[in-house]
């Protein structure tokens, strides 16, 4: 069984660039918004022990960051820069994290 080790900066840069084909309109356009050049954060329950996750997107007080454990990525909320609040052991894609998010922030339609 292979040792599992984190994922490194540009392994990510290329999940991340083949995923965001997946993206269009009003998406594509919200992910422009919410990206960031990948950062390591500190999470306390599995990030620390393995330098932390990488975050590439922030929107208000939430993060999608990529869960190299479980290979997905997942949001959670944070309240301090560098640290994501909790832990979620969420596989989902790129554009799947995106589209939760937005939806979360999307204006209801009456």
């Amino acid at each position: 069984m292979k040792k599992w080790e984190p994922v490194s900066r540009s392994e990510l840069l290329d999940i991340i660039q083949k995923s965001e084909t997946d993206l269009s309109g009003e998406l594509w356009s919200f992910w422009e918004l919410i990206r960031v050049i990948p950062e390591k954060w500190s999470e306390s329950e599995s990030g620390n022990s393995e330098s932390g996750f990488w975050v590439v997107a922030v929107f208000g007080r939430e993060v999608i960051w990529y869960n190299d454990i479980e290979e997905g990525f997942t949001i959670s909320e944070y309240k301090e820069h560098g640290k994501i609040e909790s832990y979620h052991d969420d596989q989902d894609t790129l554009a799947g994290a995106v589209s939760r998010l937005y939806d979360l922030i999307k204006p209801k339609e009456l």
